[in-house]
Parts: structure tokens; C-alpha cells; sequence
């Protein structure tokens, strides 16, 4: 099964004012309000067990001393309610070109069977997700409506998703999704950094970065289905894309060569999936 998802994210207005603050801006903000209600709930409680919770003093010295500087960094909490604009990206590189590759791969294999050389064993599902940036709500659907319809997805079935398919320089396969939370296959992404490499491509696997976010792949892994993401950007919080969740997500921000690589690794593991089975 190869997926992306063709919903557009909206405009985050941190990475379009002053990016390189943009960790500093949800870390200070998360964390002001994490630990002043942590600190909050613990005063709470002794005031509670010692019986001064309905008696009028002064907290303690501990408690004051803590809860200044969280107070005064609460406006940092204000400022995530501007996170994100009400405009939406262009969404060229994340992710319609990944829909567009799906129809390419569509195209491909059925020209191969119309000229004798048709997949023998493996059905290929090609899925465009909406909703991917409201939560991969479209994911989600989708595996809930078929994880155990065999018309649509067998009981082996791989996803190959591809998301924010940029730079050809930094592509490589996610081994975990949703902010670590969800392991996808390392199998799999050995496999596909292997085809990768036999084929002169620079690529690597490594985990989600933490606040990063998460993929469609996520749905596919939770439904218990072997599943990889391939990207081709920098993915951590200091060097992301210049162009990603931004207005300038446009076509001519997007590598071809990154698109060739990307259906050129997805139609080698197809073809390489559809032997294995015929020499089983």
C-alpha cells in the first residue's frame, strides 16, 4: 500500500516569525504551564493534609518563590494560541506530490501488465488521505473500515506512506511515529534504506523527533500492518524545511530528483515484495 495524504496544514505562524525560536517558544510556554499547575496541585495538597486549605495566610515561601517566575512566564502560554494562522499552506511538498506519485505508480503498473509483465502475487493499494493534519483522521478511518477486509488489505500488507518528500540529499525512513509513541517496522525500513543504497541514493532510518509530530503511518502500525514513512527534509526541531507549514510551500520547493528516488525505492520494493512471494 502506498499513501500520502493531499490535506494541506495551516500556516504556522512560528516558522514564519523568527523560526530559530521556535522550540524556545513551546518549550517556555508548555513548560511554564506544565509545572506551575504541577507546583499548584502539590501546594493544593499539603495545604489540604495540613488543614490550611480553607484558612486565610500566605503560602509558603517555596511556593511563592516557584510560582513567580512561572507566573511571569505565562505569557509564553498566550503566544500558543497564535501558533497556528487560519490560512492554509499551498501544500505542494507536504503532501500533494505525494498523491501525484501515487497516480504515477498507478500508471506505471498498469502499463506493465498491459505489456505482459504484470505483478503476479501482490495487489497494490494506492490511498490518498485526507485529514492527515487534523490528526490522521483520514488514516484512521480508512484502517478502521478495512484492517480485516481481505478484498482490500490482506493480512501481509506493507505500507510505503511518504510525507514531505523535499530534498533528495536528506531522504530516509521513519522507524517510530507520533512523537516516538508508535513503533513502525524496522525491518522494513532496513529493507528500504537498503534498495535505496543498491541504487546509488543516499538514505538512512531514524526515529521521529520528539514534538515533531507524527505521519500516516502511525494508523497503518496501529493496525498491526508492517509500515515505514519516507521523507526527504530535515526533521528535527532546529534545521526543518524552510518551506514546511509555511505559504511558500510551493511546487519549485520541491526536488525532482527526491520524487524520482521516491518511486523509483517504492516500485523496486514492490516488484522485490512480488518475487519473494513467487519464490516462497
Amino acid at each position: 500500500m502506498f499513501s500520502g495524504h493531499h490535506d494541506s496544514a495551516r500556516v504556522f505562524n512560528f516558522y514564519t516569525h523568527k523560526p530559530h525560536l521556535y522550540m524556545v517558544r513551546i518549550g517556555t510556554g508548555l513548560g511554564a504551564f506544565l509545572v506551575l499547575s504541577v507546583v499548584s496541585l502539590v501546594q493544593t495538597i499539603v495545604e489540604i493534609f495540613t488543614g490550611g486549605v480553607f484558612a486565610i495566610g500566605v503560602p509558603a515561601w517555596a511556593f511563592i518563590m516557584a510560582a513567580i517566575p512561572l507566573t511571569v512566564a505565562l505569557p509564553w502560554v498566550i503566544k500558543l494560541w497564535f501558533f497556528a494562522s487560519e490560512e492554509g499552506t499551498p501544500g505542494a511538498g507536504d503532501n500533494l506530490i505525494s498523491s501525484a506519485m501515487a497516480v504515477q505508480l498507478a500508471r506505471y503498473f498498469k502499463h506493465n501488465a498491459e505489456n505482459g509483465n504484470p505483478l503476479h502475487h501482490t495487489r497494490v493499494v494506492l490511498a490518498s488521505f485526507d485529514g492527515e493534519e487534523a490528526g490522521l483522521r483520514g488514516a484512521r478511518d480508512f484502517y478502521a473500515r478495512h484492517r480485516n477486509d481481505p478484498e482490500v488489505l490482506s493480512a501481509k500488507t506493507w505500507n510505503f506512506n511518504v510525507d514531505c518528500p523535499y530534498q533528495a540529499k536528506d531522504l530516509f525512513f521513519l522507524t517510530s511515529d507520533i512523537n516516538g509513541s508508535v513503533k513502525l517496522s524496522q525491518e522494513m525500513a532496513t529493507k528500504c534504506v537498503g534498495i535505496a543504497q543498491s541504487m546509488g541514493y543516499e538514505a538512512f532510518s531514524q526515529p521521529i523527533a520528539f514534538l515533531t509530530g507524527g505521519t500516516d503511518a502511525a494508523e497503518a502500525a496501529k493496525a498491526g500492518f508492517e509500515a515505514v514513512s519516507l521523507m526527504a527534509m530535515p526533521w528535527d526541531n532546529k534545521e526543518r524545511s524552510s518551506v514546511y507549514h509555511t505559504p511558500n510551500d510551493l511546487p519549485e520547493a520541491i526536488d525532482p530528483k527526491a520524487v524520482e528516488e521516491t518511486l523509483s525505492i517504492a516500485i523496486r520494493f514492490i516488484e522485490q515484495a512480488d518475487a519473494a512471494v513467487q519464490h516462497s
